[in-house]
């Protein structure tokens, strides 16, 4: 992520992540721990933020954790992005349970999708049954239309916002980011 001495393919490890948060997060630390446990499993790492997988103390509910760095951003669309997500509540949309702000850094913590993005699986698996492939698109095309009811436009649709919940089998769901 942006501002970090490592590459875009190393890991963070658990310590490194910890010890990024804490120093970023300062007083809400705290309200964080005691809502959430993060995990040794990160789950991804891009221009802005890293993610990695938690589980959400009260219920032992798997999250994620993203970490975005609100530097080199247009930070009032990212905020108005933020409130539109946490007003949205369908099925083949991810959902967004908290958000934690801070000076230089948002922290999402949002639904877990175990199954990576529509693209990973496509490069792993390199083609699914017609039956799966109807199934997605039927599940984004309904997700789509609930936006669209809620006067919303999704300008960024593409297989990587697109997450599987579980593996490409029948029967997979998909959540749009």
């Amino acid at each position: 992520f942006r501002g970090a001495d490592k590459d875009a393919d190393d890991k963070l490890s658990l310590d490194e992540f910890v010890a990024y948060y804490n120093s970023r997060l300062g007083k809400m630390r705290p309200k964080f721990d005691a809502r959430y446990k993060l995990s040794e499993s990160m789950l991804g790492k891009g221009a802005f933020g890293v993610v990695h997988r938690a589980e959400r103390t009260a219920d032992s509910t798997p999250v994620a954790v993203k970490l975005l760095c609100k530097e080199g951003q247009r930070i009032d669309d990212v905020l108005r992005e933020v409130g539109i997500w946490q007003r949205l509540d369908h099925p083949h949309l991810v959902r967004l349970y908290d958000v934690y702000e801070q000076r230089k850094d948002l922290m999402l913590i949002t639904e877990l999708c175990f199954g990576g993005d529509l693209f990973q699986r496509l490069v792993e698996v390199e083609h699914f049954s017609e039956q799966t492939a109807i199934l997605l698109a039927r599940q984004v095309t309904e997700a789509l239309a609930y936006l669209h009811e809620q006067g919303v436009a999704h300008c960024d649709l593409k297989p990587p916002n697109i997450l599987v919940r579980d593996a490409l089998k029948p029967g997979a769901q998909g959540k749009m980011v």
